[in-house]
């Protein structure tokens, strides 16, 4: 908590934005991209109804980067905001590069970013969304190639930035998906549109996928962070859970709720699925090999008629645990902040914290003022303790 406050105060800030909205040259892509389709990695919409998502079984081999990859992937699209630096691949419109342009890995390394998502084996992690349509061969999901209006996109002085992609398929289905990105913030709004000009009524669902390493960790004495959890977490609407990694091969995990989410964890930091509040989600979590796979669709079908059109919604969160930003997009994301058994202390601790941050401006200050509040408070106890003791 007192680290992520500093990192904020202090921390290394990132260049400054052009003033206005400007198109600069995409990154070329990286030479070695893992295979970013994978449509049997989907959840399958099953029939009669969505079903339970189908990751299907796929190889360890998925999750390596390999030049035949590269050379089957889409393009890439460049996002900068103030706060983060992402790589959209065209091929499935997928979140495939993630940097946190404010938190260096260390403070002796300012230079290099904490990184969330990233196509390299060691640090692997993608975040898929899609839409699921049944019975037809051509729908937008991870395989599906979009195109966008240029290949670099930067917030500049604007407060939000619109990064719209668009799919067009034979068969009379095209589809809109738009990830909206707004200042100082980690979380990015999806929204996807989909138009039915095939001749007949569809039905479809949204889905998103996480796909992050998940190895056993080498755990030193010398390095505190080894012996935080790393790894999926999801809440089922009641409660939180961290699900072991043992637990999950060859058993996946799932549930179904109106109120639930996934997410993946690295300490300070989460890559998260939120669905709209209320409406019925099945979620699976599996295990293959180094990389885990948590998805999220919904329990129904929406039917859409010929010439009518659906727009589905979804929350993603890729940053640090802030939980102004946590509570902003659900109450209990913020149980991604894990105190233990001291929770009953360090929630009230943290609130007050807070409160005086508000009015000082300066964490420092705010970590004297809330000693001093606490000194007072106890001063009673604290005088008689020290009378008894005479």
């Amino acid at each position: 908590m007192t680290w992520q406050a500093w990192i904020e105060d202090y921390g290394s800030q990132p260049s400054a934005p052009a003033p206005t909205a400007t198109e600069s040259p995409a990154p070329a892509a990286p030479a070695a991209m893992p295979e970013l389709g994978a449509s049997d990695d989907e959840p399958d919409l099953g029939t009669p109804d969505l079903g339970t998502p189908d990751l299907g079984e796929p190889s360890v081999a998925e999750a390596v980067a390999t030049e035949d990859d590269a050379a089957g992937a889409g393009s890439v699209i460049r996002v900068r905001t103030d706060v983060l630096d992402v790589d959209i691949n065209t091929r499935g419109g997928t979140l495939q590069n993630a940097v946190l342009l404010n938190y260096p890995i260390s403070k002796d390394r300012p230079q290099d970013k904490v990184v969330l998502l990233s196509r390299q084996p060691e640090n692997f992690g993608l975040l898929k969304t899609g839409l699921r349509v049944r019975n037809v061969e051509q729908e937008p999901d991870s395989d599906a190639i979009y195109t966008a209006r240029r290949d670099a996109f930067d917030l500049g002085s604007a407060d939000a930035l619109d990064v719209v992609l668009s799919w067009s398929g034979d068969n009379g289905l095209s589809a809109e998906k738009t990830y909206r990105f707004r200042r100082g913030s980690y979380v990015i709004d999806v929204s996807q549109r989909l138009v039915n000009d095939t001749g007949d009524a569809v039905e479809a669902g949204p889905y998103a996928l996480i796909e992050r390493r998940f190895t056993e960790p080498d755990r030193s004495m010398f390095d505190v962070d080894s012996y935080s959890f790393d790894g999926p977490i999801i809440y089922d609407g009641d409660k939180s859970q961290k699900l072991d990694r043992d637990d999950l091969i060859g058993s996946p995990y799932g549930f179904e709720s109106g109120t639930g989410w996934v997410a993946t964890i690295q300490h300070h930091f989460l890559n998260a699925v939120v669905p709209p509040r209320g409406e019925a989600y099945r979620y699976r979590v599996a295990v293959d090999g180094p990389i885990a796979r948590a998805s999220a669709i919904p329990t129904a079908a929406t039917r859409i008629q010929q010439g009518g059109a659906a727009e589905f919604s979804m929350t993603l969160f890729v940053g640090p645990k802030l939980q102004a930003q946590l509570e902003e997009v659900d109450e209990k994301l913020t149980l991604t902040v894990d105190y233990g058994w001291l929770t009953v202390i360090s929630d009230p601790l943290f609130w007050l914290l807070s409160f005086v941050y508000e009015f000082v401006q300066n964490w420092g200050l705010a970590i004297i003022v809330v000693t001093i509040l606490i000194k007072l408070v106890f001063y009673k106890l604290t005088e008689a303790s020290g009378r008894s003791m005479a």
